[in-house]
């Protein structure tokens, strides 16, 4: 299951492993609508990119659907795009020009790289050799990085060329506003790394179970973190302390 919020706005979408997606109101703490049960599959992960209208989301058989949001941002409309990218979609993520976005699917141990209006593979499907877990792009969008079971990966997004390869087992990856860092989760722990040299810059052994997903902010990069039998924290990169 995944969540994200439609920029401006106090909805939230949802997808799940029952098949369907569905638009939350934060203030009235209530669903909106019925649910859409557009993935045939479970869906595991979604996403929308801020200023645009635009959601993806991908399914467990490897189907990404592309979703419109209405006018009054309430109301969610399939767009007549269906992808097919292997099986078990992990992660799908837009770059910051919100005209393409990555996918990272799980069994095909691939990612690709998609142009949103056209449907094309911009980027050719990268062969990574183990389970692909997550992906993003550089606020530059000048990188793609995958999180993936054996190792992290970074490529040049025109070329496909692998830039860095991290031997590090990965949940969740992500870099900091400025690009020069790479923060990862990994079973136990988080690694900032310089993203130039892969050399770890810190690394921080608090997990007692699986990460969950990181995020950021505009005005802070945070790395959230959540203990399943304790309490959540949030790390600022200014001074790299835990913050409770």
């Amino acid at each position: 299951m995944d969540v994200t919020f439609i920029p401006g706005t106090h909805i939230l979408v949802t997808c799940s492993e029952d098949k369907s997606i569905r638009i939350w109101d934060l203030n009235t703490e209530k669903q909106v609508g019925e649910p859409l049960p557009d993935h045939d599959y479970g869906s595991w992960t979604i996403a929308a990119f801020p200023g645009t209208r635009w959601i993806v989301s991908g399914g467990m058989n490897g189907i990404i659907l592309v979703w419109e949001v209405a006018t009054h941002k309430s109301e969610l409309k399939r767009v007549p795009i269906l992808l097919n990218h292997g099986k078990f979609i992990w992660g799908v993520i837009f770059a910051p020009d919100s005209e393409t976005f990555a996918s990272a699917s799980y069994r095909d141990e691939t990612v690709c790289l998609w142009k949103r209006e056209t449907v094309e593979v911009v980027l050719r499907p990268l062969k990574v050799n183990s389970e692909v877990n997550s992906v993003l792009h550089s606020p530059d969008e000048i990188k793609l990085t995958a999180g993936i079971n054996k190792h992290i990966i970074i490529w040049n997004t025109e070329t496909g060329e692998e830039l860095l390869k991290i031997i590090q087992r990965t949940w969740r990856v992500a870099f900091t506003p400025d690009g020069l860092r790479l923060v990862s989760g990994n079973l136990k722990d988080i690694r900032i790394s310089d993203v130039a040299t892969g050399d770890i810059i810190k690394q921080f052994d608090a997990h007692c179970q699986k990460l969950s997903p990181t995020n950021h902010s505009s005005q802070w990069f945070q790395i959230g973190y959540h203990f399943l039998q304790h309490d959540d924290a949030v790390l600022r990169p200014d001074h790299f302390r835990t913050h409770r």
